[in-house]
């Protein structure tokens, strides 16, 4: 089968940024119809990897929305169905993943099945969505009794060998298995034709596991083959009949050994909370991460029960810890600086704790006789964004009662009371919007200072630390100046209000901050101090 020419334009440059058999391309196959899907899919997926090839099925260029990404290639031809995604594999070496154009994939997606095939050694083509065959087999896409379906929007809690695996989902080393777009006779059947090339090759294919909710199928109109072979709809997605033919005529279906490998494996733990933020982070940086909503449903294992902004009237009771512990959880305790003060009241827990490693804030002390810290370094909650111009802004912002008396008598800056504008208890949009009104901003020692720091950090606005808390501090990093002499305020602030180069230079390093905050380095020493710890736990 002949790849077709690329029409003039329809590629762009990539960038090279992994040694050649570590790169990481991404394969997709879309047809006309569906390029809002497209556009969402490829900004999600570009972030992740080296390099996004993707056939546009049926189109003779390239629709405007869909162009502007340095590392995407597009590439427009006659139509060659599902297939198309393995046009791009001749002469590459690496990970190579199967993506569609239909389904909602995570952030943490490329560095999941990477990690899946490294941990099978390279041997496994893994993925997320596969099926076995089972013996009373009549109609492929009788799921109920013909195939057993071990679907990717479901929970899968240890990882299952099939007999296919869904290629929009899916990925391999291409040191792991011999396939080219000579293999793909027919279109439209890109799961089957994979599937039978591992059959002869006597490759394992794996579906890795993952939790419900990590990827989704898209809620769009658009026809998909699955549909239309399902509904025997006749048009040239409708592969039923052809599909349940080939599927049935295959002589033995097997599902061949496949022994994890233990060097380099990412560590492996469960997050007890009822937001997924840290899951999503430690994933981010390659762990194995299964996040739920209570101890009881974690599987074994470390286990960080996360008590971060929980109020310690909601914490777990002793009992449900120890119970955790009993069933095989090794207990990790993740408290803010909040829940620190709260873990020496709590009596009930002193055995507990005297066995148990908790996570704490940096510059937190810890009264509580725990068996071991690991401090965390401070985070952004969201990423930065646009850094304001100096030009439109007026005043400082003041939270905190010390530093608006500090500032009441110096007539030549113009003050804003947190007070008079956000309130007791401001939601992010207000605090945004008023931050990204001011000049600088002043913090002290109170409750709405931690907010209004990460809102000035993302827009890049000036924040002198007037007497601010360990976490605000820990925020601001080499920033914070802490100033505690109330009589120096008004000197401090007045060459940032006054001199725009001063101005710029320390909102350059404000935003910079929030950008190294917002970015994968806290966590990365996190995941290496915790990953130190798990050989205590």
């Amino acid at each position: 089968m002949r790849v077709p020419d690329l029409p003039s334009g329809a590629v762009r440059p990539l960038v090279a940024s992994r040694a050649r058999d570590d790169r990481v391309r991404i394969g997709i196959a879309s047809m006309v119809g569906r390029e809002d899907g497209l556009a969402e899919v490829l900004t999600r997926l570009v972030p992740q990897a080296d390099e996004v090839f993707v056939y546009l099925n049926g189109m003779s260029e390239v629709p405007p929305g869909l162009r502007g990404e340095d590392r995407v290639r597009f590439v427009t031809g006659p139509d060659l169905g599902d297939r198309a995604k393995f046009v791009f594999m001749d002469g590459f070496e690496g990970y190579y993943l199967l993506c569609d154009d239909d389904i909602t994939y995570p952030p943490f997606y490329v560095r999941a099945i990477v990690d899946g095939i490294e941990r099978y050694g390279r041997r496994a083509v893994v993925g997320w969505h596969g099926s076995l065959i089972t013996e009373a087999y009549t109609d492929f896409y009788d799921v109920k009794g013909s195939r057993e379906v071990v679907a990717f929007n479901r929970e899968v809690r240890t990882d299952v060998p099939v007999h296919m695996l869904g290629t929009g989902i899916a990925g391999f080393h291409t040191s792991t298995i011999d396939i080219a777009l000579e293999d793909f006779l027919l279109p439209n059947m890109g799961d089957v034709w994979l599937a039978f090339a591992a059959q002869r090759q006597r490759v394992p294919m794996v579906v890795l596991s993952h939790e419900r909710g990590w990827a989704s199928p898209m809620v769009r109109g658009a026809r998909s083959i699955s549909r239309e072979s399902t509904q025997r709809a006749g048009s040239g997605l409708d592969v039923g009949r052809t599909v349940t033919t080939l599927v049935g005529a295959w002589p033995r279906w097997q599902t061949f050994p496949a022994e994890p490998v233990t060097t380099n494996a990412p560590p492996e733990i469960t997050v007890v909370a009822t937001d997924s933020a840290l899951a999503d982070r430690l994933r981010a940086v390659g762990w194995r991460v299964f996040a739920v909503p209570a101890l009881v449903d974690a599987p074994g294992g470390p286990a960080i029960v996360d008590l971060v902004g929980v109020p310690p009237s909601e914490w777990p009771v002793a009992g449900e810890l120890v119970a955790g512990v009993e069933r095989g959880s090794r207990l990790l305790l993740r408290v803010d600086a909040a829940g620190v003060a709260a873990l020496a009241d709590r009596t009930t827990w002193r055995d507990l704790l005297q066995r148990t490693t908790v996570l704490v804030p940096e510059n937190v002390t810890v009264d509580a006789p725990v068996a071991r810290i690991v401090t965390e370094p401070a985070t952004l909650g969201r990423p930065p964004g646009p850094r304001v111009l100096r030009d439109g802004l007026t005043g400082v912002l003041t939270v905190g009662r010390r530093s608006e008396v500090a500032l009441h008598g110096a007539s030549d800056v113009a003050v804003t009371s947190a007070d008079e504008t956000l309130g007791d208890d401001p939601g992010l949009e207000t605090v945004d919007a008023e931050v990204r009104r001011r000049q600088a901003v002043v913090v002290g020692d109170d409750p709405r200072a931690r907010i209004v720091v990460e809102s000035a950090l993302r827009a890049g606005v000036p924040v002198v630390d007037h007497g601010g808390s360990l976490a605000v501090r820990s925020l601001l990093g080499d920033l914070a100046v802490g100033l505690e002499d109330d009589l120096a305020l008004p000197a401090v602030l007045r060459p940032v209000l006054r001199e725009p180069s001063t101005w710029e230079a320390w909102s350059k390093a404000t935003h910079a901050r929030a950008g190294l905050l917002a970015g994968s380095g806290p966590t990365a020493v996190l995941a290496a101090r915790l990953r130190a710890a798990l050989v205590h736990v």
